[in-house]
């Protein structure tokens, strides 16, 4: 038996992306005036180094002549952007066009590739900020944002606008912070769909038939349930199965909840199941000819799917048709978590989102 420490209270591994996630309305934030800037704090889960940062940006009525500066800002006494770049990266003007996700290069301390980069540590809070490097009369943009409060599993991430000061936005900013290995600064509420949202059915006679997250743990853990979203109308097998072999690691059947609309599934496992590190499929597998209903969210680039659980290659939709070959999606992501009640080695847990 692996080495468990075991938690307080058992809780959903990866964590889930928040619910208006497949639902939540897109909107747009202005920035038609000098000093106009908009900025999202991030509470920082673990060690790294912060390589770049990419957002949404919506309309362009006219792109900045002198570009767009992008930063990583401290926070001062009153928790707002102290106004110093301490990393930073120019985007220029070619590269500021209607419906486009950006990706900074490096951030770095000089704007350039060769500059030094910030090192960050668990606890730390800084803020990405995004302005104008020297306003043009007519300058004038629209970056994308989430339509919603109270997304995020974390009260230390707030999003600001800036017109004549700092204020608090009712809104959430669409944009990822990555690490220079590849992996995202966790943050659940930072990220939409571009307004395709697919239900697909589930039953025998479905094609696909069969409909999974690519879900990726870094250390072993000991699973109790599933938690999963859709609308049960028949029952289904909840299935474990290893990213590679296809091997299964446990199917769990589940019954219908006749709920009028999706809502998200928990099922239990009558004896808990041992899953060591690895990369899995957690998939809803019908179990009759009754018409299950799945949904996904195509999202607005993969590092948004990625960012949702912080993890590398994770997140995302995979299905397939009569036990067949799987075919992933990594633009697509849907609701599927395991329930776990202990861990073997997790490190600094707050990174995982818990």
């Amino acid at each position: 038996m692996p080495s468990y420490t075991f938690l307080d209270t058992p809780v959903v591994y990866p964590a889930p992306i928040s619910y208006p996630i497949l639902g939540g309305p897109a909107v747009a934030h202005t920035m038609d005036a000098d000093g106009e800037k908009q900025a999202a704090v991030f509470h920082i889960k673990k060690d790294g180094v912060i390589d770049k940062f990419g957002f949404l940006l919506w309309t362009v009525a006219q792109a900045p002549a002198n570009g767009l500066r992008v930063s990583i800002q401290e926070l001062d006494a009153s928790g707002l952007p102290d106004g110093v770049n301490s990393d930073y990266f120019d985007i220029v003007t070619s590269g500021i066009v209607t419906n486009t996700w950006v990706l900074s290069d490096k951030l770095t301390d000089d704007g350039t590739d060769t500059g030094a980069q910030l090192t960050v540590a668990p606890g730390d809070l800084i803020a990405l900020v995004i302005e104008y490097e020297s306003f043009t009369v007519g300058d004038d943009i629209d970056i994308g944002h989430v339509g919603w409060t109270g997304l995020g599993r974390d009260t230390w991430e707030i999003d600001y606008s800036y017109v004549a000061a700092w204020a608090i936005s009712a809104r959430r900013w669409n944009a990822t912070l990555q690490y220079d290995d590849g992996t995202f600064v966790y943050s659940t509420h930072r990220h939409f769909h571009d307004g395709v949202v697919t239900t697909y059915n589930v039953g025998n006679a479905s094609t696909p038939d069969e409909h999974a997250v690519v879900i990726t743990i870094p250390f072993g853990v000991r699973a109790i349930g599933v938690s999963q979203y859709l609308r049960a109308l028949g029952p289904y097998e909840a299935v474990l199965t290893d990213y590679t072999t296809d091997a299964v690691i446990f199917a769990l059947t589940c019954k219908s909840d006749n709920d009028a609309s999706g809502s998200p599934n928990s099922n239990y496992l009558a004896t808990p199941v041992d899953v060591p590190a690895g990369k899995y499929r957690l998939s809803v597998r019908p179990s009759s000819a009754t018409t299950s209903q799945f949904y996904t969210a195509t999202m607005d680039t993969d590092a948004s799917v990625q960012a949702l659980s912080g993890l590398q290659n994770s997140g995302y939709y995979s299905s397939r048709v009569d036990g067949g070959a799987w075919t992933d999606d990594t633009g697509e992501t849907t609701y599927g978590s395991l329930i776990i009640d202990a861990v073997e080695n997790p490190g600094n847990k707050d990174q995982w989102g818990w």
